[in-house]
């Protein structure tokens, strides 16, 4: 009968998407908006490993995909156009990544990148092995081999990669082919209205997510998601821009229009909260801080170039030698300065 047609079709999709652990409305894992059949969906080329979830009521998307509708605020009005294109929307992260994700940028840099956050997640992870992670940003994911997911995967039963860009989700699942295997999703959601089940995640790695809003309630509505989503006990690892840099202090006091022309900055760079700002702003939400940093005490925006120019025309020898380079101006981290130095504060948290 229809009625057990249907039946099976919503059993396919639930199974497609089991074990994600995503809030169910109305009993069913996706609301779907007028004009959207769950038959298009389930047979988009990209499930189950990229799934877009966020708030009811969806747009078509011309790969034959959903997404969600423009950001809207806690009273449900839609955001400005003018809000969107200065870095809330999915629109323009969507055309950032585009421009980006065909060519592997900033590769040295990115090595570096990883790095540092491998070894601060060590440092701070817990000593069992944590069922469920999730990180709240995939861009290098699209951009770059130099990655965290894939060493993140292997240290947890479920790895789970989240991004506010439909694109950016495509290109992280494109770029990473083989290596995205096993108990591994990822999916498109609004970090300030996530789309998981409350206590879904053992740990949230937060890395300079949260730094791209216009205003600072976003930042504490995040917060207060991420709290939702994770596990009592469970460790949250954020990091901001860190405003007692002078470069990071400056560039947000400059307007985005030149910054971006030059070159300086990529994207839409945001408010952010200083260590005694984002500690309060953790404790306020339910969290315990147990630890705080500051990472990233090189020279990024010199580094960056200079990284580019190596990976063009640099031999082997000279890319070891910048890495190396690198790695020692992060002793600066052992420096009472560290708050000034480094570009990036960094926060361990713990929900009660």
């Amino acid at each position: 009968t229809r009625d057990e047609a249907e039946r099976r079709r919503w059993d396919f999709f639930n199974s497609l998407l089991d074990p994600l652990p995503f809030s169910l409305p109305d009993g069913r894992f996706l609301s779907c908006g007028k004009g959207i059949s769950l038959t298009r969906a389930v047979r988009s080329p990209i499930l189950p490993r990229v799934l877009v979830l966020g708030r009811p009521g969806y747009r078509e998307k011309a790969e034959g995909m959903v997404a969600p509708f423009p950001p809207r605020d806690r009273a449900g009005r839609k955001m400005s156009d003018k809000a969107e294109e200065r870095g809330f929307g999915d629109a323009y992260w969507d055309s950032i990544v585009s421009k980006s994700s065909g060519e592997d940028r900033q590769d040295l840099w990115r090595a570096h990148m990883k790095e540092l956050y491998e070894g601060l997640t060590d440092r701070w992870r817990a000593k069992e092995k944590p069922g469920r992670i999730l990180k709240t940003d995939l861009y290098e994911e699209a951009v770059s081999r130099h990655n965290l997911m894939p060493a993140l995967a292997g240290r947890c039963d479920h790895m789970v990669g989240t991004d506010l860009s439909f694109e950016t989700a495509r290109a992280a699942k494109q770029r990473m082919g083989d290596e995205w295997a096993g108990r591994r999703s990822i999916v498109v959601s609004d970090v300030r209205d996530q789309a998981f089940k409350s206590n879904a995640f053992d740990e949230i790695l937060s890395n300079s997510t949260l730094d791209h809003f216009q205003d600072r309630k976003h930042i504490l509505q995040s917060l207060g998601e991420l709290r939702r989503i994770l596990k009592p006990g469970g460790l949250l690892i954020i990091t901001l821009d860190n405003p007692w840099n002078p470069v990071v202090f400056l560039r947000n006091r400059l307007p985005y229009r030149p910054l971006k022309r030059l070159g300086v900055i990529p994207y839409y760079m945001g408010v952010t909260c200083s260590r005694p700002q984002l500690i309060r702003a953790l404790e306020s939400e339910g969290f315990r801080v147990d630890d705080s940093t500051a990472i990233v005490h090189g020279p990024r925006i010199v580094a960056i170039h200079a990284g580019r120019l190596l990976d063009r025309i640099g031999r082997e020898r000279s890319k070891a030698s910048f890495l190396r380079l690198l790695r020692a101006l992060e002793g600066l981290e052992r420096l009472p300065t560290k708050y000034v130095t480094g570009h990036y504060v960094a926060v361990k948290a713990v929900k009660l």
